[in-house]
Order: C-alpha cells, then sequence, then structure tokens
C-alpha cells in the first residue's frame, strides 16, 4: 500500500495497492496488481470504536454529518445526520422493530430516505438499506439510494456508500 496524497482539510485520500490473495489452504493464490483508490473519504474515528458517525458519497462528493440526531417513536426510527457547514442532510426512516437485514428503499414506504440539499427535499425513489444493528445499545447501517423530488420523477441525486454507526 502506498499513500500518494492524503488532505486532513477536504478528508480525502489517495494511493496504490498490490498484494497475494490466497486460501488459509495455500493451494490457490492470485496476484493483485496495479490497484489504486483516488479521494476516498477519510473517516473520523474507526466503526466499531465507540464512535458516532454518518458518511456517505453525494453525487460522487463526501457528505459528513457534525450532528446525528436519532428519533424513535413506537412505530418507525428516523436518523438524521447534518452537515452544518453545508446545511445538508440526510434522513433514514425504517420500522422500530426491523431485524437485521437487507431492506429496500421506496419512494413512501415503510423503509425511505431523504436528502435535503439545503434548500430542496428529495426522497428515495429506489435503493437498498442494510441494518446491522438495530437494539438498545447501538444502530448501525449501510445504505445508498437514488433521490427524485417526486414519484417517478427523474434521478435528481445518487447516494451511495453510506454508513451510519450511532450509539443510543
Amino acid at each position: 500500500l502506498t499513500i500518494t496524497d492524503i488532505d486532513f482539510f477536504t478528508k480525502r485520500i489517495s494511493g496504490t495497492f498490490e498484494f497475494v490473495a490466497g486460501r488459509e489452504d495455500g493451494t490457490e493464490t492470485v496476484n493483485v496488481t496495479n490497484g489504486s483508490f483516488t479521494n476516498i473519504n477519510i473517516i473520523t474515528g474507526l466503526p466499531d470504536d465507540g464512535s458516532d458517525l454518518m458518511v456517505a458519497f453525494i453525487d460522487g462528493l463526501d457528505f459528513a454529518a457534525d450532528e446525528i440526531v436519532v428519533i424513535p417513536s413506537e412505530e418507525f426510527i428516523t436518523v438524521q445526520g447534518t452537515n452544518s457547514f453545508t446545511n445538508e442532510m440526510l434522513i433514514i426512516t425504517f420500522p422500530t422493530g426491523t431485524e437485521p437485514d437487507v431492506y429496500n428503499f421506496t419512494f413512501e414506504g415503510e423503509f425511505n430516505a431523504t436528502y435535503f440539499d439545503g434548500t430542496n427535499s428529495f426522497s428515495s425513489q429506489n435503493g437498498i438499506f442494510v441494518l446491522i444493528q438495530n437494539n438498545a445499545e447501538r444502530i448501525r447501517f449501510y445504505f445508498n439510494f437514488n433521490a427524485v423530488t417526486e414519484f417517478g420523477g427523474d434521478i435528481e441525486h445518487v447516494v451511495s456508500q453510506g454508513l451510519l454507526h450511532f450509539n443510543l
């Protein structure tokens, strides 16, 4: 692994890598060469170190929430991540008793997401919600979705590589 560029102000890192991958018994190996990554978001904290974080790419640009609020009710859990510098917000809603699994986002269904760009709101037309943990101690999930202004409308924004880790 070679780090070719790191910018702590924009929280981006680039580099190259190569390695040999193999099975545990050593009978097969594969050489991975000329690997690279460019402008990957640097996440503050590690997913399992107890840090609260919500990050994603919105239209290929970094989003990192500096404020995360979880609003539980008897029917739904709503997670709201806000970047106070850009006034952007991501809101994810899912049923309170949801067990870890993979679910589909819809426009107005039980599993839905919203992106607020500081002026307008865009709802999930489709996408994936992967719940990892939902209990009294922590909520953890991955997400991505295409955001539209109206049901069946054109895709306005693409939210990808979303990640939330929140301690209750």
